[in-house]
């Protein structure tokens, strides 16, 4: 069976890298392959590993989070077939959203459960930094050369911003910031000279963290020149959450020299150019985006329990008697907290965030009381990921984009995962006092 085992996790990562190239925008119809993909992957595993490696998963947190997830694809499921009151206005796209999300939730079940060593886990890691670095070296090839590379370039709007694969530089500057977390973290993050991590190879390979830096510095170059307001304030945002879990632990420090050197970098990139400019339109966008936003409240209002059907914010978005925005209509709500809402209601809501928000408060605890570095690493870096596109997702839809939706999930299972191997540390954890 560990054959079978290994197979699988190889091909759930060859799974990860062919999503990223794919844009959810362009072919939607493709997204649904992968669905079946990881739908397939887990009932293989089911079927022949689970009675191996069942002990590592069948677990009280992971019982809890399949729970809620299950709530939520049945949720989904009412509301495409109009059971027991839940009722979708359009049940074609209720249907293939539930078919989409069940591939979100195969995804974290078969992560979570092939995730049992740490070496798994960085390999993970090492995958989804590889994605955006491919991305953004695609992307910059374009952008430099002023014309294709490799024959392809998603559309013309590549030459003017960095996109990679992706046809709106929104999604594509998403995807990068929350690959950026593990070279981020990897760097600005060290033991406060505990001698457990003393002769560690992170000590005494310096290289490693020189090259590990230079990949960062790449991203960051990336996200740019991808000119994404919103993807910048989330990284911003994301570093400051990430740095001050790093602060109130006792057990780890942040490298001042790292954090000045990239706050230079940051100054003086943004302090010409490209986002100034970007800067600048904020009152004229906001305006509109704004006054969608309540006309989105209004129509929510009229099914604000249950929403109006997974998949179906355009349709509902239609129904509207009030607004300034008449005749324009939004395929999306540019806050995925509200699309959430006026298509699965409230309760779809506090669904979704109670599994997240269980994943990530379980992984905290767990890293503020364990001795291994490296796994507060990862957590860190898995939890960047998580608190970047959970910030975009404020103003701008990068769930929508069900590649970036994988990853968002591949990175809650770095979280999840890492809070429940041993990492060499003879599973020896220290209670402390504190915030936690």
């Amino acid at each position: 069976m560990r054959a079978v085992d290994r197979m699988i996790f190889s091909a759930t990562l060859v799974l990860l890298l062919a999503v990223s190239v794919i844009d959810g925008a362009r072919n939607p119809i493709l997204f649904l392959f992968f669905s079946s993909a990881f739908l397939g992957l887990v009932a293989i595993w089911l079927i022949f590993c689970y009675r191996s490696f069942g002990a590592h998963f069948a677990t009280a947190r992971t019982t809890i989070v399949l729970t809620l997830l299950v709530l939520w694809l049945l949720l989904t499921w009412f509301q495409s077939k109009a059971l027991f009151g839940f009722d979708s206005i359009d049940p074609y796209s209720s249907e293939t959203t539930l078919y989409l999300y069940a591939g979100y939730c195969a995804a974290f079940i078969l992560l979570i459960a092939l995730l049992r060593t740490p070496t798994r886990i960085l390999w993970l890691a090492v995958v989804i930094t590889g994605v955006g670095l491919i991305q953004t070296v695609f992307g910059m090839a374009n952008y430099f050369s002023g014309q294709t590379v490799f024959g392809w370039a998603p559309t013309h709007y590549a030459f003017s911003r960095v996109t990679g694969s992706y046809i709106n530089r929104n999604f594509y500057a998403n995807l990068v910031v929350m690959t950026m977390g593990f070279p981020l973290v990897w760097v600005i993050v060290k033991s406060r000279g505990s001698g457990l991590f003393r002769n560690s190879p992170l000590h005494r390979q310096g290289g490693v963290d020189v090259l590990v830096l230079l990949v960062f510095v790449v991203l960051f170059f990336g996200l740019f020149l991808s000119g994404s307001r919103a993807a910048s304030a989330s990284f911003v945002g994301a570093c400051l959450c990430v740095i001050l879990l790093a602060l109130i632990n006792k057990r780890i420090a942040v490298r001042r020299l790292s954090l000045y050197s990239m706050g230079l970098l940051a100054v003086a990139m943004v302090g010409k150019g490209m986002l100034n400019q970007r800067i600048s339109q904020i009152p004229f966008d906001a305006t509109d985006r704004i006054e969608q936003w309540k006309v989105t409240l209004d129509v929510a209002a009229g099914s604000i329990f249950t929403g109006y059907g997974a998949g179906t914010y355009e349709s509902a978005f239609r129904t509207r008697t009030s607004g300034d925005l008449s005749p324009m209509t939004y395929s999306h709500a540019h806050n995925d907290y509200l699309e959430l809402i006026i298509e699965q209601g409230v309760l779809g809501l506090l669904i979704v965030s109670a599994a997240v928000s269980y994943v990530l408060w379980t992984s905290l605890l767990k890293m503020h009381r364990s001795r291994s570095l490296t796994r507060k690493k990862l957590i860190l870096s898995g939890m960047f990921g998580v608190f970047a596109i959970c910030l975009h997702a404020i103003v701008d839809s990068p769930f929508q984009v069900p590649a970036n939706a994988w990853f968002f999930v591949a990175l809650l299972s770095i979280a999840f995962a890492s809070s429940e191997v041993s990492f060499g540390d003879n599973n020896v954890d220290v209670k402390q006092k504190g915030v936690f």
